[in-house]
């Protein structure tokens, strides 16, 4: 029994010499740690823009019928390489008889559309399309991106790279090194993530104020508002 107390003696006497001969640096790897977040922004323009149109006919010969300014619009639209067979369809077609004044009935006809986009400078073109054939009723209702999953996979790595740059900053700065990371904090959200852009369009002005418009005047007078992207991190590394 003296035996087996002498033998677990030495052996203790031996592991408590092997570590105080480690260095200390490799103790302290493990409790000392600097810990840091980082957020990266970014401005995108939409790529998938809805405009809503109203085709109106008021009267029995006052107006060009709706089916015709639709055809007019169309080819309008092709032209200036907006493909209207893709991107133009029918929302909502209304009839409705009113009695008039001096005693006529007038039939009102409205056809409404919507138009999709993938730029601004098509939203340009096509508002100054809807000047020149005089439709004074269009709008922009959507406004947003259909590429968040990919937008959101750079914004995390660049996010995380970011993270461990603030880190080595802030470790040189008190004489030490940043090493790996051994915590990550990703919540996987991306503001700006799915939101339209409310003020991104006007509504267009009466046809007459604006019958010699231009694309690049129409660019001008349309509020064009970026989506601003956000994605944040927090992780933690080593110091050495």
């Amino acid at each position: 029994m003296k035996r087996v107390f002498l033998s677990l003696a030495a052996l203790f006497t031996v592991l408590t010499a092997e570590a105080q001969a480690q260095p200390e640096s490799a103790v302290s790897d493990k409790d000392s740690f600097i810990e840091v977040s980082a957020t990266v922004e970014r401005e995108v323009e939409p790529n998938e823009i809805e405009v809503s149109i109203t085709l109106e006919q008021t009267g029995v010969n006052e107006k060009v019928p709706v089916d015709h300014q639709q055809r007019l619009l169309t080819t309008a639209l092709d032209g200036a390489s907006i493909p209207a067979t893709e991107r133009l369809r029918i929302e909502d077609v209304s009839n409705s008889l009113r009695e008039a004044f001096l005693r006529k009935d007038e039939v009102r006809t409205t056809k409404r559309l919507v138009l999709t986009l993938h730029t601004t400078q098509e939203l340009a073109e096509a508002f100054a399309i809807f000047n020149r054939l005089g439709i004074s009723s269009a709008n922009v209702t959507k406004a947003t991106r259909n590429d968040f999953d990919t937008l959101k996979a750079e914004l995390r790595v660049e996010a995380i790279r970011k993270a461990k740059q603030n880190a080595d900053s802030l470790a040189e700065a008190i004489g030490q090194k940043a090493g790996g990371a051994f915590w990550i904090m990703d919540s996987g959200y991306m503001a700006g993530e799915g939101g339209s852009v409310t003020r991104f369009g006007v509504m267009l002005k009466s046809s007459n104020a604006m019958d010699s418009i231009a694309t690049e005047s129409a660019e001008e007078s349309l509020q064009f508002n970026k989506l601003q992207l956000r994605y944040s991190i927090n992780a933690k590394f080593y110091l050495f």
